[in-house]
């Protein structure tokens, strides 16, 4: 699995690049291409951290959303549990006021 680039490791080459600038094994070129590469793994590793907090954000947001609607059908079930017991009661009150009226 690739290590993703961070600033550290950024560092660890711009580094790394200036000991072999120092040693005379690199040319001004071979330094500013790797500046330059160096520059591009910092901008990549900021707009996955953006975009890391992006998604994290969003997880937050779709989750909040989740309880809301878990929350609302728990309300639902309450008020249709309640409903049916109401109806069993009434039909239980008829049942016997039938049954009442049979005997007289």
């Amino acid at each position: 699995m690739q290590r993703p680039v961070t600033l550290k490791s950024g560092r660890l080459v711009l580094a790394a690049a200036s000991l072999f600038l120092i040693a005379g094994c690199a040319s001004q070129q071979d330094m500013d291409t790797l500046r330059a590469d160096v520059a591009k793994a910092q901008a990549s590793a900021q707009s996955s951290e953006k975009s890391a907090a992006s998604a994290a954000d969003e997880a937050r947001k779709a989750a909040a959303s989740a309880k809301e609607a878990a929350d609302a059908a728990n309300k639902a079930a309450a008020a249709a549990q309640a409903a049916a017991d109401e109806a069993k009661a009434a039909s239980e009150k008829s049942q016997r006021m039938f049954q009442k009226s049979l005997r007289k």
